[in-house]
């Protein structure tokens, strides 16, 4: 998790809220977490509860959100330094309605940081910048022309609130795919970064 908060704490436009969940660690990782969050000048906060698995800490942060959109990252997840200008500027662009997901394309790298692939194919040419969620979800499950990854969507709040869509909790495998595909189908717009 030292990485993925160092990658937060690199972002040229920092995020309004960090908040991390402590699933039940028994090895002091919250405390750990609380003193990177002070020592790389993040405005975030650990909220900790009993271990009930990744989707109800998803869940568990959700409730916890007050920001317009939601981005939910793994501990080995990092985030490029211009991701929050790249995402405020889609969102911005998208003038007759505030998109429900923004997705961007993602890299998949080792702990050391040497590149294992891009998945490209989520910024072919022939692909629109904005797009219906079932329109998206169709190019990735029918079309496999564009790929979403749990840490390359932002969620707006607001409409998985009204829609109530949250992580199954006591699924340990899919559990992000079902959530994205939730997701997607029930979005009117989705912008690509």
């Amino acid at each position: 998790i030292d990485m993925t908060l160092r990658s937060l704490a690199a972002l040229e436009s920092p995020a309004d809220e960090v908040l991390v969940v402590d699933d039940g660690s028994v090895d002091g990782t919250g405390s750990v977490v609380e003193e990177l969050l002070l020592q790389f000048g993040i405005n975030g906060c650990v909220h900790y509860q009993s271990q009930q698995g990744v989707s109800a800490a998803r869940n568990r942060g959700l409730v916890e959100a007050t920001g317009d959109y939601v981005l939910f990252l793994d501990s080995d997840d990092w985030v490029a330094p211009q991701l929050t200008e790249h995402l405020r500027a889609t969102i911005s662009q998208c003038a007759n309605q505030a998109p429900d997901v923004v997705c961007w394309r993602f890299d998949h790298v080792r702990e050391d940081g040497s590149h294992l692939g891009t998945f490209d194919r989520s910024f072919s040419d022939a692909i629109p910048r904005v797009s219906s969620g079932p329109e998206t979800l169709d190019r990735v499950l029918c079309g496999k022309t564009q790929s979403v990854w749990t840490g390359s969507a932002a969620y707006r709040r607001g409409f998985l609130e009204d829609h109530g869509i949250r992580f199954t909790e006591g699924c340990a495998a899919g559990e992000d795919s079902e959530f994205i595909w939730k997701a997607l189908s029930l979005a009117n717009a989705v912008g690509w970064v």
